[in-house]
């Protein structure tokens, strides 16, 4: 089970997505980058050769690990995927918030039917922010046209309506872009919502991999991001290494202010 930087580490906020890598791939990556971030992000690679060399890299720097599986499923299905997700240890896991109430409820159930049987195994000192689930609202792919087509309203209605779904069930937190942010922080029903947003971007760069709704670390920060995922701003530079030490100066310079 990967460790925990010390709290206010600024590296605690910055997740690196390993989506569309081999193990060996972002094993490599994890050797390059560990330094510079605190938490490591895999979708559907959890199965593949290499699962315990991750772990292992991520502990050499005290790394957490984000389930992204992005569950939709029916109610039994929703429990069975978060009990072994909080089984792996994941500080991190994704649920889509488009879940109807009961499924996501019982997302929650397994979540800490999981917790409850890692408490047992370490003699009660579980570390409460395993198995934190967080609701997905409208994927920064999404503008207002494709919300419109896709939810019949825009991206902000979408996402508010998706936040307060997660807030009334209980999940630990959503996941959104940082042009919602203002608006949770602003929602009283919404505001105590961890807040975890992806579409980050290196200052002065363009979007990459099809990202619509876009910010820099120290925005994100600085309008209540709890934590970022940076995936092609890092994954795709000349240097993986130089973009994440860049992007550790964005956090740590917009939390200083």
């Amino acid at each position: 089970m990967a460790g925990a930087l010390a709290q206010g580490d600024p590296r605690e906020r910055i997740i690196i997505a390993l989506d569309d890598m081999t193990w060996e791939e972002a094993g490599a990556l994890l050797e390059e980058v560990g330094p510079h971030v605190g938490m490591a992000k895999a979708n559907a690679m959890a199965d593949r050769p290499g699962w315990d060399f991750a772990v292992a890299v991520a502990d050499q720097y005290g790394m957490g690990l984000m389930a992204d599986g992005k569950y939709h499923d029916t109610d039994r299905t929703m429990e069975s995927h978060l009990n072994e997700a909080t089984l792996s240890g994941a500080q991190l896991i994704t649920a889509h918030a488009a879940n109807k109430p009961e499924a996501l409820v019982a997302a929650i159930r397994g979540r800490n039917a999981g917790r409850a049987i890692l408490a047992e195994s370490a003699n009660g000192e579980l570390d409460p922010g395993i198995g934190r689930i967080l609701g997905i609202t409208v994927l920064t792919s999404y503008d207002d046209d494709d919300s419109r087509l896709e939810f019949g309203m825009p991206v902000l209605e979408k996402v508010m309506q998706l936040a307060r779904r997660a807030a009334r069930v209980g999940l630990d937190g959503v996941v959104c872009s940082v042009h919602e942010l203002d608006a949770l922080e602003a929602t009283e029903a919404t505001r105590g919502l961890l807040k975890v947003t992806p579409g980050i971007i290196l200052p002065g760069k363009q979007a990459g991999s099809g990202q619509k709704r876009v910010a820099t670390a120290g925005e994100a920060i600085n309008r209540g991001a709890d934590f970022i995922v940076v995936g092609s701003a890092i994954t795709q530079a000349p240097s993986p290494a130089e973009a994440a030490q860049q992007i550790l100066q964005d956090v740590t310079d917009a939390l200083r202010r």
